[in-house]
C-alpha cells in the first residue's frame, strides 16, 4: 500500500480528535509519519502540517451526523419516464 494512503487510512480510521491544539496537531502529524516510516524535510514541514490540519477539519465535516433527508437517495430525483 502506498505510504501516504497508509497514513490517511490510519487517520480516517480514528486517529483524529476534534479540538486539538496546533501544537498537538504537529505532534500527531509527526506520530503518523513515524508510524508510516516517512519523513518530511524541514522546509516543507509547516506546509504539510497546515495541509494535515485542513484534512482533519474535512474528515470531521464528513463524519458529522446527518439528517435522513440529506441522504443521497433523497438529494437526487430521476424522472424514469425520460429514461425510456
Amino acid at each position: 500500500m502506498n505510504t501516504l494512503c497508509y497514513v490517511l487510512d490510519m487517520f480516517v480510521r480514528g486517529g483524529h480528535k476534534s479540538g486539538v491544539s496546533p501544537m498537538n496537531v504537529a505532534t500527531e502529524f509527526d506520530a503518523f509519519l513515524a508510524r508510516a516510516g516517512l519523513s518530511v524535510s524541514a522546509d516543507r514541514r509547516e506546509a504539510m502540517i497546515a495541509g494535515y490540519e485542513d484534512l482533519r477539519k474535512r474528515v470531521a465535516l464528513l463524519r458529522q451526523k446527518r439528517k435522513p433527508s440529506s441522504a443521497p437517495c433523497s438529494v437526487f430525483s430521476v424522472d424514469v419516464r425520460r429514461l425510456s
